[in-house]
């Protein structure tokens, strides 16, 4: 979707001052995202947050680079980051190792590409307008001239679309894409905006220190193959659906589910859906950690199972069905079971899909324990939405 279509979807933007910014790029070469900043139409975190959801890579908000490492400036020559137009944030630590945060006006696959290429590092990109990304830059690097757009074409000898043409949006299935993972901008001095996920508040542990350079690769290691406390015994299926429909809170919703499938799989993971991503909520087995599922989002606009289940709203359960890089990378996270069966399971309250369930590896029959998911998503369903019902009574 082009940009100014969503700004107007989302209410950002009025159909006026859209097509008076479309008007004004006849003789003003800025894009459109910074023409409505200009007019004092928009907001320039609405901007980033269009952005976002365009490219399928979060948005780098004002407070985001008013926070970053300024040390990161020695990391990414002044040169590569003025031509491609990208603003290093922060250091982050995950579960597949350490990568640095880097802001981009364009975050296409080749600028990432090159950019991980000149650092040395993998590189996580986010998006923001324009305008916000030339004030930093020489704040940056003011030791150097600050050329337009077309630089940043010539540094990987690619055009450089405006943030309207449909043309930009990431493929995540091209090799040179960037990861699934979608890491917290906001540490400790930063607020977080739960306009952008629906994460749980932040974890601690997550970003490295300001100015800390990569150490060496870190993978999480397996938690152990039992799951739960040890001795206890699984709760019941007829325990889980009546602890379900007394939980008070989505986020005990969510818990019910994930201690039940700790009894009848070797890994699960809850994911909660929201403005076309589906987010790491609760999880457990494979190299499932907090960190990890706090940097974990998968992009619903890409081809996938998830996209598949969330369209279709109906499970898919066996072998895993071919889908794109995003997935591949998500079934990463259990490649210790490489060709074992699974099952991904709708989340619908009112004919929306708002939870995705993830389950691999039954540990006993796949037919009973998929049936088992289905009837635990359907029960999260009724309760999500008694849950909302009695919010809104109070």
């Amino acid at each position: 979707m082009r940009l100014g279509e969503l700004m107007i979807a989302a209410g950002w933007a009025q159909p006026a001052a859209v097509e008076a910014a479309l008007e004004r790029q006849r003789t003003d070469r800025r894009r459109l995202g910074a023409l409505l900043v200009d007019g004092g139409d928009v907001a320039l975190d609405d901007v980033a947050r269009g952005l976002a959801r365009q490219r399928g890579v979060p948005a780098a908000l004002e407070r985001h680079l008013s926070q970053r490492d300024g040390a990161l400036a020695a990391v990414v020559p002044a040169g590569t980051a003025t031509a491609l137009s990208a603003i290093p944030v922060a250091w982050s630590r995950g579960a597949l190792g350490v990568s640095l945060v880097v802001c981009f006006r364009d975050p296409t696959p080749e600028h990432v590409a090159e950019l991980a290429r000149v650092t040395g590092v993998p590189v996580i990109p986010a998006v923001a307008c324009e305008t916000v990304i030339a004030a930093v830059l020489e704040a940056a690097y003011p030791e150097l001239e600050h050329p337009g757009g077309a630089a940043s074409a010539a540094a990987v000898g690619q055009p450089d679309p405006p943030d309207d043409d449909a043309s930009v949006d990431v493929n995540f299935d091209e090799p040179s894409a960037p990861m699934f993972s979608l890491v917290d901008l906001d540490d400790r001095r930063v607020q977080r905006d739960h306009s952008q996920t629906q994460l749980v508040p932040a974890r601690t542990g997550s970003l490295l220190p300001p100015s800390a350079p990569p150490g060496p690769r870190i993978v999480a290691p397996p938690p152990p193959s039992v799951p739960g406390p040890r001795g206890a015994p699984p709760p019941t299926l007829a325990a889980t659906l009546a602890a379900i429909a007394a939980a008070s809170s989505g986020d005990a919703i969510a818990d019910c589910a994930i201690e039940f499938a700790r009894g009848g799989w070797q890994g699960a993971v809850v994911l909660v859906v929201r403005e076309g991503l589906a987010v790491g909520h609760r999880g457990f087995g494979g190299h499932i950690t907090d960190a990890s599922l706090a940097s974990l989002v998968i992009p619903l606009g890409q081809p996938s199972m998830f996209t598949a289940v969330h369209d279709e709203r109906r499970p898919v359960v066996g072998a895993a069905p071919a889908g794109g890089l995003v997935q591949a990378r998500f079934l990463k996270l259990f490649d210790a079971f490489p060709t074992a069966p699974m099952a991904l399971v709708p989340v619908v309250v009112r004919e929306r899909v708002i939870n995705l369930v993830f389950a691999i590896a039954p540990i006993g029959g796949l037919a009973e324990s998929a049936s088992a998911l289905i009837q635990i998503a359907a029960a999260m369903g009724d309760a999500y939405q008694r849950v909302i019902q009695s919010a809104k009574t109070r």
